[in-house]
């Protein structure tokens, strides 16, 4: 199925290594029934193991996830993208992605 054609937004959010506190206060002030999916993309070494989702799920009442391959992909929740998963990855996903419209889900391929 086309983007255009998905039931919900997928809201990309990008950050440098020092975005934690402007990622947690976007998160506080976002309604976590607004319809949409947010996907948060921060800088960090590809080696480095991320504890953002942790971080971030305090700052909301959305469910936070790491995003994985082929991950179902549902309004109101929110995804991390890990570090070992380059932007240009994620880009190319988001651009591709796929939805039920049944079941108002995504999924990133």
């Amino acid at each position: 199925m086309a983007a255009q054609e998905r039931s919900f937004p997928i809201v990309g959010i990008g950050a440098s290594a020092g975005g934690l506190a402007a990622l947690q206060e976007l998160l506080r002030f976002l309604p976590d029934d607004a319809g949409m999916a947010y996907v948060v993309v921060q800088h960090l070494a590809p080696k480095h193991e991320s504890v953002l989702p942790d971080l971030l799920a305090r700052a909301t009442r959305m469910q936070v996830h790491e995003a994985r391959e082929d991950m179902e992909v549902s309004a109101d929740h929110v995804y991390v993208i890990a570090p070992q998963y380059g932007h240009d990855a994620l880009a190319r996903r988001a651009a591709t992605s796929t939805t039920d419209r049944d079941g108002g889900t995504a999924s990133l391929h």
